[in-house]
């Protein structure tokens, strides 16, 4: 049974199904049990599937919760998850801008402490590359947004002033244009 994550080559796709109101959070089949283990920690209450070979997990936000609270819990997690080494994108009826500041600078702050980052045991780390684009597949926005406010907030300080912090989605298409068209 395949899943977003298995599709678009990514460690972690966060969305929410059509006329559904439950958010998703997906993994690749055969994730690493530190991934789990971090989604379990961060909230997330774990499902899984039975199948032939391999079985296929997921993990949901909790449905107790209020739908905006959702929302701020999915997007909380992104910043921990990317700090970790893993590779995530979210869909933009999920992403909640204020809330994903606030977790880059509550990890920025201290406050929030970040999971260490997984390390394969007895493997070298070989460099991950992006699945290759084509017509089926659009450019994942979302990873574009996180990836700039995470190069432009986490390793700003108190002595290096933060130029993107108010950045909107929007920028990373300009953004993208002029990366790609010298």
């Amino acid at each position: 049974m395949g899943n977003r994550a298995d599709e678009y080559g990514t460690d972690v796709e966060i969305y929410r199904r059509w006329l559904n109101p439950t958010i998703y959070v997906e993994t690749p089949t055969g994730a690493p049990a530190k991934l789990l283990d971090q989604l379990d920690q961060l909230g997330f209450e774990r499902h899984q599937f039975p199948t032939p070979e391999p079985v296929y997990i997921w993990h949901e936000v909790p449905a107790h919760l209020d739908s905006a609270e959702q929302l701020r819990m999915a997007t909380r997690a992104i910043p921990t998850l990317l700090l970790a080494g893993y590779q995530v994108n979210c869909t933009p009826e999920v992403f909640d801008e204020a809330a994903y500041q606030q977790a880059v600078h509550a990890i920025r702050s201290g406050t929030s402490r970040p999971h260490p980052k997984p390390q394969p045991l007895g493997e070298a780390v070989t460099p991950r590359t992006p699945p290759p684009m084509s017509r089926r597949l659009s450019p994942r926005l979302a990873t574009a947004v996180f990836r700039r406010y995470l190069r432009a907030c986490i390793p700003a300080g108190p002595d290096r002033t933060c130029l993107l912090a108010g950045a909107r989605p929007e920028a990373a298409l300009s953004e993208a244009r002029r990366t790609t068209h010298p």
